[in-house]
């Protein structure tokens, strides 16, 4: 009596191991990116808010929640193009020293409406995002 397997066998078990791997490896691989997409959606996100300002008059801020945030104006939160929520979730938590709102010029201020003199620090997930000043550049850090 022969032992050892058919080649229908063989065939068998590689296609269930491909298969299993194209399920489960983008999973394993891409988990690492996350933080990097929710920092660079929350800056384009911060900018959407700032042409909105210019846009609207002023009046128009970024809010934060601990694991969400969100854009609102003067009298609601604002639904930003192609998300489902007002409030947009990340994967980890957000630590910000305040509420960034941007005047109609697209310069940041405080919620009261006072300029804001220094370069404001936001970290999502651990990544870093500073909005600038001078016209409200936003710049991601790593």
């Amino acid at each position: 009596m022969k032992q050892g397997f058919t080649l229908i066998e063989l065939i068998i078990v590689i296609v269930l191991i491909a298969i299993l791997s194209i399920a489960v490896g983008p999973k394993i691989f891409t988990g690492g990116y996350k933080k990097e997409a929710d920092q660079i959606k929350f800056a384009a996100i911060v900018r959407y808010a700032q042409h909105e300002a210019m846009v609207r008059g002023g009046g128009v801020c970024v809010g934060f929640n601990g694991t969400s945030y969100y854009i609102e104006d003067n009298l609601s939160k604002i639904l930003v193009p192609g998300e489902k929520s007002k409030d947009i979730q990340v994967q980890g938590r957000i630590i910000a020293p305040y509420t960034v709102c941007f005047d109609f010029m697209g310069e940041p201020v405080y919620d009261n409406g006072s300029k804001i003199t220094d370069n404001t620090t936001i970290t999502i997930d651990g990544k870093k995002v500073v909005v600038t000043p001078i016209a409200g550049g936003v710049v991601i850090y790593d």
